[in-house]
Parts: C-alpha cells; structure tokens; sequence
C-alpha cells in the first residue's frame, strides 16, 4: 500500500484537492439542518412514547399483582379465622376440612395431634384465637404466612406469639398444608468446639445466635452429669457447602463432634436423635412470644435431647438402678427446662397437676416418686406427676448443696437402693431431715404447697 502525504501550511488548506474527489466517492447530499431538527424530535418522541408505554404496563402489572396479592390474603386470612374457630369450638370436623388433603398423612396426624393437645390443656376459660398475617410470600400455588396471635384466656399464652405457616391452594380454598422447604433457601453449615450445624439461609441468623451458647451449655451439662470434659474449643467457621476449609483442625476430637441439623420440617416435632446427628424443626415454625428472638426457641429445642443425651451417657458408665428411674427422669427435665423462660403448654400442664396435687392438701413424700405396683401402664399424668416432682427434688438439691453435687447425686442412683442410704452417701443428711426440706422448698415455690410434715417420718 502506498500512501501520498499533502503538507502545507494552514492558510492554504481550501487549496488541497478533496479526498472524496481523489478517490471518486459519492457523496451523500446532506440533509437542510431544520430536517435534521425534526428527526431528532421525531426519535425522542418516540423514545418518550415507548418509555411511557413500558412504565403504564408495568404499573399495570404491579397492581394487578398488589390486587392478587391482596385478594390471597383476604382468602388465607379467611381460612386462619375459621382455623380458629374451629380450635375454639373443639369443631374437629371444620378443623380437618381445612387441612391440605395433599399433604402427608403423618404431616396431618401429627398436626391434628398438637392442636388437640394444646386445646384440651386450654382449658375452659380460653377464648377464640385473635390471628393476624403479618407477611406473607408466595410461590405458585403455596403461601408462606408469618403471623402472630393471640389466645385470650390461654395461661400459658398471656403474650402474642409468632409463627410461620403454610397454606395451599386446593379447590379454590388455601387449605393449612406442610412446610415447603424451597422457601429456606440454600443449605449451610457452621461448625464449632462440639458441633456441626447444618441449616438453611432462613435459619442462619438464630444458628449463628445460638451455637456459641449451645457449646457452653453443652459443657455444663457433662460437667452436671459427671462425665469428662468435652474436646477444647476452637475457632468456629462458617462455609456455604463450597468445599472451603474449616477453622477447626480434623482431628480426633474434632471427628467427634455432634451434628446438629435444623429443617424446615414438623415431622421431627419436637426433636429426633440418631446416632451422633440431632434434628430439630425450624424456629420459624415453632411458636416464640413476640419479644423473644428465634434464637430462643432454636435453642430450647436443642438443650432438652442434648440434656437426655448426656445424662444417658453417664448413666451407661454408672447404671441407675431400677427403682431410680424416675428420678433420672426428673434430673433430666430439670437439666433442659433450667433457665428456660419460654411458655410451654405442656410444662404449664404438669406443673398444674402438681399444684392440684398440693391444694388437696395431700403431702408428697420422696416415696411418691418411686414405682409402685398400684400404678398402671396408662397413667400417663401420674407419670408426669411423678417425673415433675423429682424434677423439683432436683432444683431442692441445687439450691441447698449446690450444683456441683449433681454428679454424685447420678453415681448414687447406681450404688444405692433406698433414699435412706442415698441421701445420707450423697448429702450428708438423713432422709427425714431431706425430705423436710425439700417440702418446705416446695411450699415456698408454690404458694399453694402444704407445710412440711413435723413428724418427719419417711415413707418408703
């Protein structure tokens, strides 16, 4: 290629020869200026116009969405109202016309099972819940439904609480249906000293609250139970299953660590414990008073079979014997339900038949707490009589010996037969003066409770 280069100077500019004309090209006439004005004008109309256009059917589409979204949770609103009804007026047959007939049948058994329960320990003075939506998301066919209620009347529910529910479109009716685990988002795992949580994105917030609590806790609980202490601790770490590297070193004692799994399911109601894993429902789906966080319920949840967990390991290493059982029982509610201030219908329950028990001005005796063979295998309440008192023979030993006696207390259940060798071994005080005191231990945590017995007799 050859190029020819024309240089001069600049006045002479208007002298050089055109390119166009060097090279014989056509040039385009160009268009008046005022043309060029109106296409101008012409393009940004029309710009305009489509933009206009774009903004009116996307308005159009937003409130037809908001007036759908609406029109839902009119409709839902409608179902929870006569779910509530329903609870209230015992209408069993309206309370299972309202559930999903899709879902899984052990899903509906054990649903209609709570609701039940929940309404007979009501009692009588209960009113119709009030229950409101307060958020709701969607997705085809499926809502996800916060709320809050409030159940008048309801002693062990004197303060609104909030829960997340499910409902399905079947029919034309939202019907209460199973949780929709698509609404959790990605699963993820944190790991700690003892632990391994695996959860999802809905869950992450109260895991992260709570797991560095349930470490500690779950210390304390080997240390009350007598057993060694557990691995030392390590840095926690945080992945979202991309293969990343833990903080903790695999070692032995990391190997053992506990999983603990939150699922966006209520078929685990309340807990289920395999092998070294733990599965809990999703707070979200458990009822939590309004001013408490999810947290709080997540870690209720997993305090109650961690304390059965442990306290069955050391019994495995110190046997209990038979007779003791119901007093392993009461150790073990005594070890999940300390400092727990969450409502519970049935803790409301049994400590309501306790009290019952004391009005009658009838005495417990730490006999009461032993089998006997008048009991029948369905006295299901007379069991928790029994497990509800022992449980409060513990908190008794707790606030008079302290609780670093609590190991000996488990290794005496393996070595003695009766509370007059027990407690003398393990307290260093006779069963007469014992009891005595865990009466008037009870009378001062009961306002109802009777007075102590003077003549400070035993019954075996």
């Amino acid at each position: 290629m050859m190029l020819e280069w024309q240089i001069g100077e600049a006045e002479n500019w208007d002298d050089f020869e055109p390119l166009e004309a060097i090279l014989d090209i056509p040039v385009a006439p160009r268009r008046p200026a005022g043309q060029r004005r109106r296409m101008g004008l012409l393009l940004r109309a029309f710009l305009l116009i489509t933009v206009l256009a774009a903004a009116i059917v996307a308005y159009r589409l937003w409130r037809d969405y908001r007036e759908n979204v609406a029109h839902i949770r009119t409709d839902i609103q409608g179902t929870i109202d006569l779910e509530a009804w329903a609870w209230q007026s015992k209408n069993r047959a309206l309370a299972e016309d309202l559930l999903d007939d899709q879902a899984p049948e052990s899903w509906e058994y054990r649903f209609q099972r709570i609701q039940e329960w929940t309404r007979r320990w009501a009692g009588d003075e209960s009113q119709t819940p009030v229950v409101e939506i307060q958020n709701m998301e969607l997705r085809d066919d499926v809502a996800l439904v916060e709320v809050i209620a409030t159940q008048p009347g309801v002693p062990w529910a004197t303060t609104p609480y909030r829960e997340t529910r499910f409902y399905h479109k079947v029919d034309e009716r939202w019907r209460r249906t199973t949780p929709a685990a698509e609404f959790w988002g990605p699963q993820r795992t944190l790991e700690t000293a003892h632990f391994r949580f695996v959860f999802h994105r809905r869950d992450a917030e109260a895991v992260a609250a709570v797991a560095g609590e349930i470490d500690e806790l779950y210390a304390a609980l080997r240390s009350d139970a007598g057993l060694v202490a557990s691995p030392p601790p390590c840095e926690t770490s945080v992945s979202r299953s991309t293969g990343e590297e833990s903080a903790c070193e695999e070692s032995d004692t990391a190997g053992k660590r506990l999983t603990i799994e939150v699922v966006p399911r209520t078929d685990v109601m309340y807990w289920r414990f395999t092998d070294q894993k733990l599965t809990v429902p999703s707070p979200a789906l458990m009822p939590v008073p309004v001013e408490l966080p999810d947290a709080a319920r997540l870690r209720q949840s997993i305090l109650y079979p961690l304390a059965r967990q442990v306290l069955d390991e050391a019994l495995q290493q110190s046997p209990v014997q038979s007779q003791w059982q119901p007093v392993a029982d009461g150790l073990r509610l005594w070890l999940s339900w300390n400092d727990n201030s969450l409502p519970s219908a049935w803790r409301y329950h049994v400590e309501g038949l306790l009290q019952k028990r004391l009005k009658a001005n009838t005495p417990l005796h730490l006999s009461d707490l032993l089998p006997s063979g008048a009991e029948k295998w369905w006295d299901r309440e007379g069991r928790w009589l029994r497990t509800m008192a022992a449980g409060t023979v513990v908190d008794y030993i707790v606030a008079t010996y302290g609780r670093e006696r609590l190991p000996a207390l488990v290794r005496g259940l393996g070595q003695y037969e009766t509370w007059d060798t027990l407690t003398p071994a393990v307290f260093g005080t006779p069963a007469a003066e014992f009891e005595a005191g865990w009466q008037a231990h009870l009378a001062a945590r009961y306002p109802v409770a009777i007075e102590p017995d003077s003549g400070g007799e035993v019954h075996e």
